[in-house]
């Protein structure tokens, strides 16, 4: 409430505010976001939190009766495309294997990429 009572000063972010009601600031993690934005590529909410739930029971660890953490890159890069294809994932599943197994081996780090400057 406080973020969108601070935009909403400004005419143009008001706007922008009614229009995107409801959808939610997310703090989440680097390496869940990487993979559940790959997966959202051409994709509906309902059918990307089905593969993201999926995902999770299937190479998560149960961390509560029926919750499941997000799995690893190292879990997932044991997986190949075809694990990859079963949860529901389609063409994105060679870019899913292909981004865990480079992050679990260190040829791809997230955190320097965010950490990159960017220069217009």
């Amino acid at each position: 409430g406080e973020i969108k009572s601070r935009l909403s000063n400004d005419p143009i972010m008001k706007e922008a505010v009614s229009y995107g009601d409801g959808i939610r600031i997310l703090n989440q993690d680097l390496w869940e976001a990487v993979i559940s934005f790959i997966i959202s590529a051409s994709n509906n909410i309902p059918r990307i939190k089905g593969i993201i739930e999926r995902l999770c029971e299937k190479y998560g660890k149960e961390v509560k009766k029926g919750f499941y953490s997000f799995p690893s890159a190292e879990r997932l890069s044991e997986l190949s495309v075809e694990d990859f294809e079963e949860l529901g994932t389609g063409y994105r599943a060679k870019y899913l294997e292909k981004l865990a197994k480079g992050v679990a081996s260190g040829e791809i780090d997230l955190k320097k990429i965010k950490n990159l400057q960017t220069f217009v």
